[in-house]
């Protein structure tokens, strides 16, 4: 993305990568049903890879710009020491972001509406497709708000996070009406999508802004391996939690994971003040 758009733009740029990512999020499920119900199975593939064979044809005509990246001794180690704190914090933000979507999103959230709450399947596809939706109004929103992105910036999104972590808990110790729950999903839902897209986008250009282009490979590598390699992991320990201990917890966990974290940022932006 850096070698496509210059400084000023690469904010909009991944906005609208984002954007984009979301709503064939929320297209694909729907144009495949619909292919599926009047074409056979081979016909999709073929039609999928003429797709493939389409973007690739399209690559070829991007342009990118001619810069000449000098190739510094410093490696990504001597890099980090020189910005150690701010290296380390973008890691362990990805890092905890990924474990609270894994704790909730993926097992915790399916478990409650359909066991726990036992909301229709219907209301139950609604409910997920409000995280998507608020993605992709999240993506376009940044694009229009954000100019400019700081360490404090990240803390804003930790602590609303914590909030909405709260607000999904709200039905598992409060007796509310199932109308009642079901619309505080919906929003919790949205909100979760906004502030999940504003954190993806605003990290992705922040790295691309802070990290050496001839580095930056590299760093991209380890920062979303890692990243998913917690994501998993949250996964596999949502259940546990939910099997040995109390699906009460996990949001409480959740939050709290948000809020440490939102103090760090806080902390270590001050440190960063001139």
């Amino acid at each position: 993305m850096p070698l496509l758009f210059s400084q000023n733009w690469l904010i909009k740029a991944n906005s609208i990568y984002s954007t984009i990512n979301s709503v064939c999020g929320v297209l694909a499920p729907i144009i495949g049903g619909f292919l599926y119900s009047f074409l056979k199975i081979q016909s999709i593939l073929i039609l999928n890879i003429f797709c493939l064979f389409i973007v690739i044809i399209t690559n070829f005509f991007l342009t990118f710009s001619n810069k000449n990246i000098e190739e510094s001794e410093e490696t990504l180690e001597s890099i980090a020491d020189k910005s150690n704190d701010l290296l380390k914090l973008i890691v362990v933000t990805g890092i905890i972001f990924n474990i609270g979507y894994g704790l909730t999103f993926s097992v915790t959230i399916p478990y409650l509406i359909n066991k726990v709450f036992q909301i229709d399947s219907k209301i139950f596809g609604i409910i997920q497709s409000c995280f998507y939706i608020g993605m992709i109004f999240g993506a376009s929103l940044f694009a229009l708000r954000v100019k400019n992105i700081a360490l404090s910036y990240f803390s804003k999104i930790f602590y609303k996070l914590g909030g909405i972590f709260l607000l999904f808990s709200l039905p598992i110790f409060i007796s509310l009406d199932l109308k009642f729950t079901t619309a505080i999903y919906i929003v919790a839902m949205l909100l979760f999508g906004i502030q999940a897209s504003f954190f993806d986008v605003g990290l992705t250009s922040f790295i691309q802004k802070e990290i050496p282009q001839n580095l930056l490979g590299k760093y991209l590598g380890i920062f979303i391996s890692s990243s998913k390699l917690f994501f998993l992991l949250s996964i596999f320990i949502s259940g546990i939690i939910i099997d040995y201990l109390s699906y009460k917890s996990i949001f409480l966990i959740g939050a709290s994971l948000f809020v440490i974290t939102a103090l760090l940022i806080s902390i270590i932006a001050k440190k960063r003040l001139p």
